[in-house]
């Protein structure tokens, strides 16, 4: 598995459930509950409830749904996650994003639609819904 060095660091704090190796072709959906590693190449989608790492020599082509999602190689696909996506330095989205936060580095490459929603676990401000209506009558904001 090549991370640029951070495998140790991934290796003691999560437990994969799902590994492709580098050498290894994948034609067909994966569905888990844990996270996934792919190191080699994926023609299908992946669904899983953890997160998905896409690594530096690895090619996902098809969607991916996550927790969360850091990619390192390349993803030709959809991606979407309840978490945040990081698109590290020398890795390549071609695919709309969706996702609760997204980080990208100097290197990489993104070409699609971004949509960042909210968390789901912070409430919204109790006057958004007042700004919002007097914003659509062009109207100073009311308290």
């Amino acid at each position: 598995m090549n991370f640029g060095g951070i495998m140790n660091l991934f290796k003691k704090t999560i437990e994969f459930d799902v590994i492709v190796g580098s050498k290894a072709v994948i034609k067909g959906d994966i569905e888990t509950e844990g996270s996934v590693c792919i190191d080699g190449k994926v023609i299908g989608n992946i669904k899983t409830k953890g997160l998905a790492i896409i690594s530096l020599d690895a090619a996902l082509e098809g969607n991916l749904e996550a927790e969360s999602a850091d990619v390192y190689g390349k993803v030709v696909g959809n991606i979407e996650t309840t978490g945040p996506v990081t698109i590290n330095e020398e890795a390549s989205v071609k695919g709309d994003v969706e996702c609760e936060a997204i980080k990208t580095s100097p290197g990489s490459e993104f070409l699609g639609k971004l949509t960042v929603n909210k968390p789901k676990n912070i409430p919204a401000p109790a006057n958004d819904k007042i700004a919002a209506k007097d914003v659509q009558k062009n109207k100073a904001p009311t308290k």
